[in-house]
């Protein structure tokens, strides 16, 4: 499962959400569009690596269009129900930077939409969508 960041504009959050990412087991990590320097975006992720002694490196993209596969994209607007998600059928976990939101293109190419209050910022809403994930599909065995 793939973890794909639309416009991300802090270090700060890539770096949480790396961190969230490993803790978990997630190791695949796409983002679209940064607004930092895709550079800085990597040199902050192969940091983590290294010192994870984890092999993967970030990959960058354009647009959401290019990122293959389905498509589950997470919205700070709304209320949370994942329950009613089956968060094991995507190949993308598909989440907006901190300002802003999925324009109605990048909307179209999600193939479902889960909603979160509005105050969750990005790293909190990564961690519970990949908790939640790891959950169901048994990563985590000591829940």
């Amino acid at each position: 499962m793939r973890v794909v960041i639309v416009r991300i504009e802090s270090r700060r959050d890539l770096y949480h959400i790396v961190k969230v990412m490993y803790s978990l087991g997630f190791n695949d990590l796409v983002l679209v569009d940064p607004k930092i320097h895709p550079r800085a975006a990597k040199r902050v992720y192969n940091r983590l690596l290294r010192e994870k002694k984890m092999l993967y490196e970030a990959e960058v993209l354009g647009h959401l269009s290019q990122v293959p596969g389905s498509k589950l994209c997470f919205r700070r607007a709304g209320g949370y129900s994942p329950k009613l998600v089956d968060l094991t059928k995507y190949d993308n976990f598909v989440f907006y930077g901190e300002n802003g939101d999925f324009s109605k293109e990048e909307l179209s190419l999600c193939d479902q939409v889960v909603t979160f209050p509005g105050d969750y910022t990005l790293p909190t809403i990564v961690t519970i969508a990949l908790w939640e994930y790891a959950r169901r599909t048994g990563k985590i065995s000591w829940i």
